[in-house]
């Protein structure tokens, strides 16, 4: 299953929880959880990636991948969100690894792929019930910055090797009030009103921080 479960106005930060549970079913081993999350406001050309890192490099194992590979997935891409580096948590503890791609086109990144192993890159362990919750920082301003609300996606997906098992799609409605104003008193004889406005109700330390790359385009 797959779930926001809070929301920062004021870090435009959704913390997702997942938890893969696959009722003692070995669904053909090597098992693990990938996670896409693109910067931008739209799905990008796959053609356009011409790079992909890994964080921590890693050259063996189920959390190793390159970028043909990544490619020939074919994951969905979740919107106007990136990982916040640090906040990966393995609620179980049952030795949960992340493993972080940032994709790159033309240089530039554009994505975070997510690849959810045990420890080493060894496969998650079908007879456990794991569980893991992380940060996504919103991206784009006319999301977190705006007077209205708006629903992010998420998807998560369960892999044995390359073949994809299973997918799950959390979701969580973002509201936004940069701007509130609001008639405090009304004088009937002049026909006059006082206001309060109110800028960055939200409390943004970071209003003018835009990473959005508009232009690189229960499991």
């Amino acid at each position: 299953s797959k779930s926001a479960i809070t929301y920062s106005t004021t870090a435009h930060a959704i913390t997702w929880d997942v938890k893969v549970d696959t009722k003692n079913q070995a669904y053909g081993g090597n098992l693990r959880v990938l996670d896409l999350l693109v910067y931008g406001t739209g799905s990008f050309d796959w053609s356009s990636i011409t790079a992909a890192s890994s964080n921590p490099a890693t050259t063996t194992s189920l959390a190793a991948l390159t970028l043909d590979q990544i490619k020939a997935l074919q994951l969905t891409q979740q919107y106007n969100q990136k990982y916040i580096d640090g906040t990966f948590k393995d609620l179980n503890h049952t030795g949960l690894e992340l493993t972080i791609y940032t994709l790159k086109a033309g240089g530039e990144a554009v994505a975070d792929l997510l690849v959810v192993t045990e420890a080493d890159g060894e496969a998650l362990n079908h007879q456990k019930v794991h569980e893991f919750s992380y940060k996504s920082l919103i991206t784009n301003p006319n999301i977190y910055a705006s007077n209205k609300s708006n629903t992010l996606y998420n998807t998560a997906a369960l892999f044995s090797g390359t073949d994809s098992k299973a997918t799950i799609t959390g979701n969580k409605q973002v509201s936004s009030n940069m701007l509130k104003k609001n008639a405090s008193e009304f004088n009937y004889l002049d026909k006059t009103a006082d206001f309060t406005i109110t800028v960055n109700e939200n409390g943004l330390t970071d209003a003018t921080n835009d990473v959005t790359n508009t232009d690189g385009l229960t499991l």
